[in-house]
């Protein structure tokens, strides 16, 4: 489909001069070599925009663009995606490691029919990096259609790779929406999504990377798929008959706010077993794994303690 592409790499900085030369190396050593690497910098007060310039100095594939205001991270996203010129994308975040051979392992599996590809990551915390193991129960080959992305996103921003045609859809990104949900969302919209079973990168977890910041109580956890999923029903982004899936689960969701148990959304649990539970599907018996877990999503706000 393409002789020899261009690939953009979308790099978002803010703060991170503790982690970000361990990750502009891993993209740097990338064994396929011809790629542009778009960094838009949030306004750092830290060391971070230095190390990028001299960096930049060294390789002309890094560009190194400061925001003259704190964009956030969903907007700053969208900013270097859009200063991207690559026939492909992908996105990276500030404090992981990529694979040496990753993206030229994604263009070896990309399918003709593909809009977006992501793949499995390794977790880890500090160095030296961990033994790479996939596990059986993340296999999200399974999840193949829109219904797995509403009400819970399971697209890793970190691990995507998408054709350039995919922001004629995507960009704007609207408010109240998380970027990498909504790239899954447009992908699903305007073509195939792929997954790739393979761990690419190692995603670094720590308690001030952005997902710390988000999701941290029950209560929490709810309002954030509620808000997210309830912005796109209200933006039209569910096309193809899913919106009322997606109205049902939102009520199934506002169920659980103020009490300890909803019956009403056990009932909705188990009828979409299949979907809200594909990793259940390797156990032995995936029937009774799936109807445990539909009890256990049940549980209310208010039955999960503050500090959940």
């Amino acid at each position: 489909m393409f002789s020899n592409p261009l690939v953009s790499i979308a790099l978002t900085t803010y703060n991170g001069a503790e982690y970000i030369q361990d990750q502009v190396d891993s993209l740097l050593t990338q064994t396929y070599s011809r790629l542009e690497i778009i960094i838009c910098d949030d306004g750092s007060s830290d060391a971070t925009v230095q190390i990028l310039r001299t960096n930049a100095l060294i390789d002309n594939r890094i560009k190194v663009y400061v925001n003259e205001t704190n964009l956030g991270f969903n907007k700053n996203f969208e900013k270097a995606i859009s200063l991207c010129t690559g026939d492909f994308i992908a996105i990276s975040d500030q404090d992981d490691i990529w694979v040496d051979n990753k993206i030229e392992r994604m263009l070896q599996l990309w399918k003709h029919d593909t809009v977006l590809m992501h793949h499995s990551a390794k977790t880890f915390s500090s160095l030296p990096l961990p033994k790479i193991e996939i596990s059986k129960e993340k296999d999200m080959s399974v999840c193949t259609d829109m219904r797995y992305i509403i009400a819970g996103n399971f697209i890793q921003g970190c691990t995507t790779f998408f054709k350039r045609e995919l922001l004629d859809t995507a960009i704007p990104f609207p408010d109240g929406v998380i970027y990498d949900w909504w790239l899954g969302v447009c992908a699903f919209n305007t073509g195939k999504v792929q997954y790739v079973h393979e761990n690419l990168i190692y995603h670094r977890r720590h308690y001030t990377s952005a997902h710390f910041s988000i999701e941290k109580t029950r209560r929490d956890q709810l309002a954030f798929l509620l808000g997210n999923t309830t912005r796109l029903l209200e933006i039209g982004a569910f096309s193809n008959g899913y919106e009322d899936y997606a109205k049902h689960t939102i009520e199934a969701y506002k169920s659980l706010l103020n009490t300890k148990y909803s019956f009403k959304a056990l009932c909705w649990f188990i009828k979409t077993r299949k979907v809200k539970m594909w990793h259940k599907t390797v156990k032995k018996n995936p029937f009774f794994a799936m109807l445990l877990q539909s009890f256990k999503l049940a549980r209310g706000a208010k039955h999960i303690p503050a500090n959940f």
